[in-house]
């Protein structure tokens, strides 16, 4: 695990396939050290790993997001609705995406046929134990979530408490 910088820390884009708007995220203090941001973590490594030049392509973190905006840009030209919400983006940091015409649920398909729609797991079914990942035999990393093997009780009681998210 590396120290990266929190949402607050960074500039991006935030938007999600299942989310109906788009944000501009602008960095909103420094980052504490020794957190850094992904971009230029992954570059690093790319340095050591003797091909820097060719993930960065010759750009910095922000000339990266100024890259994907003038792409958009380009984009959102060819079609008038695209240019109006990439300039409501940029002007009130967020846009606001159409409702979708179906409801999302995940794994639909399996849930509606597990035995012909099975997931991609070694048992074709959700998993909360991995034998798998049990069969390394790491103390620290057994094949269930640790979290969940806890009380869930209170700080205030002095109790073991635990959060999965």
């Amino acid at each position: 695990m590396l120290p990266a910088t929190t949402t607050l820390e960074r500039n991006d884009i935030g938007a999600s396939s299942r989310d109906r708007f788009i944000m501009a995220m602008h960095q909103g203090g420094g980052a504490r050290r020794p957190a850094r941001n992904d971009f230029d973590i992954f570059a690093d490594l790319a340095e050591r790993l003797g091909f820097r030049e060719r993930f960065t392509e010759g750009r910095t973190e922000e000339e990266w997001l100024r890259h994907l905006y003038n792409i958009s840009r380009q984009q959102a030209a060819k079609k008038p609705d695209r240019a109006a919400r990439l300039r409501r983006l940029l002007g009130a940091g967020y846009v606001e995406t159409a409702e979708p015409t179906k409801h999302y649920v995940r794994f639909e398909e399996f849930y509606q046929d597990p035995e012909g729609r099975p997931l991609q797991t070694p048992s074709g079914k959700i998993e909360i134990y991995s034998e798998t990942i049990a069969g390394f035999g790491y103390d620290d990393c057994p094949g269930h979530p640790p979290g969940w093997s806890r009380s869930n009780g209170s700080a205030a009681s002095g109790e073991d408490v635990s959060r999965c998210t």
